[in-house]
């Protein structure tokens, strides 16, 4: 079965031709190493979602090293994670609105990712605030 187009295949394209630009390359260049947007796409996200997960370990180990509290072992991960996303605006909103163009296993992939990232934050919130509610809903 033929994948549908997705609403912005027109733009696509120019997004690729701008992306090449920016990064001082060509689009032909840039298919050499991908062999389509969506490959590009998937590693970007894959390549993102490590660096957050990479985060929280480096955070965690970092904390047992300081020997610190669990309200301050919290604020150091939001702290890290807010500083990433400053400089990561156009990854996060991919992975908040592109995924759904990946194939299958890739988008399973970095949904799996996605969830160890907010499981690791219900662990943290647990910790930090044990009295709070326990009910957590899993990410979609």
């Amino acid at each position: 079965m033929a994948r549908t187009k997705a609403p912005d295949h027109e733009t696509q394209p120019e997004q690729i031709l701008e992306l090449a630009a920016a990064s001082g390359t060509s689009k032909a260049r840039l298919y050499h190493y991908y062999e389509s947007k969506e490959a590009i796409l998937f590693d970007l996200l894959d390549r993102y979602t490590k660096r957050l997960m990479l985060i929280i370990a480096e955070v965690e180990a970092a904390s047992q090293r300081r020997q610190l509290g669990e309200r301050e072992s919290f604020a150091e991960l939001v702290r890290a994670f807010l500083a990433k996303y400053e400089t990561s605006h156009s990854r996060h909103v991919a992975l908040l609105n592109d995924v759904k163009y990946l194939e299958d296993a890739q988008r399973q992939i970095v949904l799996d990712r996605q969830r160890d990232i907010v499981a690791a934050f219900t662990r943290q919130l647990a910790r930090t605030y044990p009295n709070a509610s326990t009910k957590t809903t899993r990410p979609h």
